[in-house]
């Protein structure tokens, strides 16, 4: 089944004791902004998969990001949301993996969803009851030999 939110508005999330953000809903917008950023384009150019992510993550972060608390500069001094305050937090990893985890993957989870149907047991197609009528005889395969039914 897929899981909407209806009640999309902004959420605080911990990236870690004492760093919390205030941030949008997610949505399409902030992923399609992020894939034409010049960091996210150079990682995709250079074929550098962790640079991808950490650039895409930077760049729906900044996006979404409505205000933060517990973040400051080398000084203690408690600074605003900017470019390059979101570059170095997502550098770290406890925020990042934070950010992914709470934020970014749920909503991955729900767009990969796609549809209701369950896949079957092998994992190929939507399951269905099957409706065929097992084959009664032996019939000759294209080069000749005989197949046996299977039961």
């Amino acid at each position: 089944m897929l899981t909407l939110n209806l009640a999309a508005a902004p959420v605080w999330i911990d990236l870690m004791p004492g760093v919390r953000v205030h941030l949008r809903p997610m949505c399409n917008a902030f992923l399609l902004r992020a894939q034409s950023q010049p960091g996210v384009l150079a990682a995709i150019e250079a074929e550098d998969r962790e640079a991808h992510s950490v650039a895409q993550a930077a760049a729906v972060f900044e996006a979404a990001v409505i205000e933060w608390e517990g973040v400051g500069d080398r000084d203690g001094a408690v600074i605003p949301p900017s470019p390059a305050a979101i570059a170095a937090l997502m550098d770290m990893y406890k925020p990042y993996s934070a950010f992914l985890e709470q934020y970014f993957h749920p909503w991955l989870v729900v767009d990969a969803e796609k549809n209701g149907s369950a896949p079957s047991l092998n994992g190929t197609s939507a399951a269905a009851q099957s409706i065929a009528v097992p084959a009664t005889q032996s019939v000759k395969t294209a080069r000749g030999t005989k197949t046996r039914r299977r039961a």
